[in-house]
């Protein structure tokens, strides 16, 4: 009996070890969801073929843009104004910092009588300065004229815009002219005929002395004959931006 004991278990054995066995186990087909891969193989999604098209080419000569700005609010009390005569024109672009963004040609001033003065010729400016020569013209410059004995009939003066370095020195800083910030009036008409000009203002000095503080109390920048040797012959006026609200007035009254 112990003899048959045993040789059970050795055949129980010898079975264990054949399934053990490295032929066993390569025949052997074991069911799929047995199976234990030991990579995964995920499809990936096609490559986006490169975008080949080359980009569109810039002109050339593309033509400078002002400063793009937000809409200026003095412009829209320019034309809801009666006291102005003004016609919006297109952006002005220009280089080293010229230019525009909302420009007006200012053709004439309305007086409290419904007078129009006259600007000779039509000024291209900003808005701002078309108010600030408005209350000028109005306030100051009117009023001033009938003291010397005859209504005010036009301001004789530039084109107010113009793209340039100051004095039209090379190299120099940009004139505010180049961002129509900037008035040279030359002299005044009255309805008599009579001319008040800059280059001959001793002809008319009390007129000249007052129209000096008028403008140095209204403007940033005045600068008449006698303050650098480049104004000798006309008012310069500005809305030059300093900081501290710092103001230039030169003009010698001989």
């Amino acid at each position: 009996m112990l003899r048959s004991s045993f040789n059970g278990a050795a055949s129980v054995l010898c079975a264990g070890l054949t399934l053990l066995s490295p032929a066993y186990a390569r025949e052997r087909v074991y069911p799929a969801r047995f199976a234990f891969p030991t990579g995964l193989d995920i499809p990936q999604p096609p490559k986006r073929p490169p975008d080949l098209t080359p980009p569109p080419k810039a002109p050339d000569h593309a033509p400078a843009q002002p400063e793009t700005a937000l809409p200026d609010a003095a412009c829209a009390r320019v034309f809801a104004s009666a006291k102005l005569i003004a016609t919006p024109l297109p952006p002005i672009g220009g280089a080293e910092g010229c230019g525009i963004a909302e420009p007006v040609k200012l053709t004439a001033v309305v007086l409290e009588d419904g007078t129009h003065v006259l600007l000779e010729p039509p000024a291209t400016i900003r808005c701002t300065l078309a108010e600030a020569l408005g209350d000028w013209v109005r306030d100051d410059i009117a009023p001033l004229a009938k003291k010397a004995g005859a209504g005010l009939s036009k301001l004789v003066g530039s084109e107010g815009y113009e793209c340039r370095p100051r004095n039209r020195v090379e190299g120099a800083k940009l004139s505010e002219h180049g961002k129509g910030n900037a008035y040279d009036l030359l002299g005044v008409a009255l309805n008599n005929g009579q001319k008040l000009m800059l280059d001959h203002q001793t002809e008319a000095r009390d007129f000249m002395a007052s129209l000096k503080s008028a403008s140095c109390a209204r403007f940033m920048t005045v600068l008449g004959p006698g303050s650098d040797g480049y104004h000798e012959s006309h008012l310069h006026v500005d809305l030059a931006e300093r900081h501290s609200g710092y103001k230039i007035c030169q003009w010698d009254l001989r």
